[in-house]
């Protein structure tokens, strides 16, 4: 599978990483810390493994942690058999103490890459979704799921999140503090917030009174018998009288100010 070099890069601090390895998020915080302890009290266990165009395809978080050691890192170059892609995918999962939701984030950035694979192996340009046929998008995406263990619907709520979500739900749920699911519903909700129409209070004329009543369902009838004891009525000019949404309903009534009505 790879063909050692121990040695041989002058400068481990200029090497660019491959693409392929992006697609695991680079570790933090104590965990880091825990690794560049480590590897300068016992040196680089596992080599760094590179392509053949000399970028990282495995372990960036290992070489970060021998620059801040001071550890000379070791090297190999993978042979260039089999998928890149896969070898990455399956080295990080054995490593790896991934949840659920981060794996599923993970197959939903993958299955782009996959498709890609695909595409070039039937000699179609890869940098034009519509010559990737809608199935192979679908294969690629049970591909991914089945590659990182996630159910397709785990992938499709990541793919979601990551076309809508903001970077905050991304971090979170890549650094494995929020599920995937609960993620997926705050960005569904705030679509269909954006859906719900929206409705403005009026300026009440010369001497009248706005109310403005927001109702449960099925309660409009009880709340109008309520506010007509008060002196008010549905205001009939203007505004959309009742605004109905799942949650309830937005009514707007108006009556005469009494502390006008005696002139």
């Amino acid at each position: 599978m790879t063909q050692k070099q121990s040695r041989g890069i002058p400068d481990p601090a200029t090497i660019e990483v491959h693409p392929i390895a992006s697609l695991f998020p680079l570790i933090e915080g104590p965990e880091f810390d825990e690794l560049v302890e480590d590897i300068r009290q016992n040196g680089l266990r596992t080599p760094l493994l590179l392509h053949p165009d000399g970028r990282i395809l495995d372990g960036r978080n290992r070489l970060r942690a021998c620059l801040v050691a001071g550890v000379e890192p070791r090297f190999e170059h993978w042979d260039g058999k089999g998928s890149a892609l896969e070898l990455v995918i399956s080295l990080n999962l054995r490593r790896r103490h991934l949840n659920e939701s981060q794996r599923a984030m993970l197959a939903a950035r993958l299955k782009e890459k996959l498709a890609g694979e695909a595409a070039k192996r039937r000699g179609a340009r890869t940098d034009l979704r519509t010559n990737w046929p809608g199935s192979k998008f679908g294969e690629a995406s049970e591909k991914a799921a089945a590659l990182m263990n996630v159910s397709p619907t785990s992938v499709k709520r990541a793919a979601k999140l990551l076309k809508l979500g903001d970077r905050r739900l991304i971090v979170l749920v890549e650094s494995g503090k929020l599920a995937v699911s609960a993620a997926a519903g705050k960005v569904e909700g705030r679509q269909a917030k954006a859906r719900s129409p929206r409705r403005t209070i009026p300026q009440p004329s010369a001497g009248e009174v706005l109310l403005a009543m927001w109702t449960p369902p099925g309660r409009v009838e009880e709340a109008m018998k309520l506010v007509k004891q008060w002196g008010f009525e549905q205001r009939t000019s203007g505004v959309d009288i009742a605004a109905q949404q799942s949650e309830g309903t937005l009514l707007i009534l108006s009556r005469r100010n009494p502390l006008e009505a005696g002139g």
